[in-house]
């Protein structure tokens, strides 16, 4: 996969979220700030991961011996791979676009897919997505994340089942890669790197994204969204603290009407 082929996250995940909220705000809102309920600052996963992501691809862009940059770039990817928002968010965003309501785990609410065939580099949970982004109208996801996901390779790195050689990724007892309709355990680093690139830039362009759209939310506003038992609509007022824009809502308090002045007494 040459860079010119690269798709561009951005571009792609931008213009998913700029749907989901033009059909929800509300739902989009809640997928954004990815609700658990009630927590105090400093238990946000997706938060420190997005630190790390940072930091290393700041040091990699440092001048550094080659197999290090090879590790480095290996780890950040294994890393960002195994973040839970960076499949729960693309997920509930197309949920939402379908007309359906944010949930913690939208992988719990979809149809199991079949077990990968051998070579396939694809897990469970990427082929249960790029079916919810066909469903959905916007197989641009699913194409994005069958790019660059790469099981057996994250598996390899993760348990330190594998080698670094002169130009290929060599996976000792792991399952082997379908690269061209061939078995193999040595993946040349031509193919691989663009892959983990790609994987690292959608996490950087997702997270930085989600930053971007909350602060996007300078004042308090109101819409309409479901939020009662029956799932009927209702007044919710967005919540917003400067700098960094949404962050929660609550039912905006009903207005309280003038009292009626009093008849004056005939005469």
């Amino acid at each position: 996969m040459s860079p010119e082929e690269q798709p561009d996250p951005d571009e792609i995940f931008r213009e998913l979220l700029n749907r989901a909220r033009d059909v929800d705000e509300f739902e989009y809102c809640c997928a954004l700030l990815r609700i658990r309920g009630m927590e105090d600052p400093g238990w946000d996963p997706t938060t420190e991961s997005f630190t790390l992501v940072q930091q290393v691809v700041g040091l990699l862009h440092a001048p550094l011996d080659k197999g290090l940059s090879y590790r480095l770039t290996l780890f950040l990817y294994s890393h960002v791979t195994e973040m839970a928002d960076f499949y729960n968010v693309p997920a509930n965003m197309l949920r939402i676009c379908a007309g359906e309501r944010y949930v913690i785990n939208p992988f719990s609410t979809l149809p199991k897919t079949p077990k990968p065939a051998a070579g396939d580099p694809l897990d469970e949970r990427v082929a249960q997505l790029v079916a919810l982004a066909n469903t959905a109208g916007f197989a641009r996801v699913g194409n994005l994340y069958s790019r660059l996901f790469i099981r057996q390779v994250r598996n390899a790195f993760y348990h330190s089942d594998y080698a670094l050689a002169a130009e290929s990724f060599n996976m000792r007892h792991g399952e082997p890669l379908n690269l061209d309709g061939m078995l193999q355990k040595a993946v040349p680093y031509s193919w691989l790197f663009p892959c983990l690139e790609l994987g690292i830039n959608c996490a950087l362009a997702l997270l930085s994204l989600l930053l971007e759209s909350a602060r996007a939310y300078t004042a308090n506003k109101v819409v309409r969204g479901r939020f009662t038992p029956d799932d009927s609509y209702t007044d919710i007022e967005l919540l917003t603290d400067s700098p960094y824009g949404l962050h929660g809502f609550r039912s905006p308090p009903t207005p309280t009407r003038p009292a009626a002045a009093k008849p004056e007494p005939s005469a």
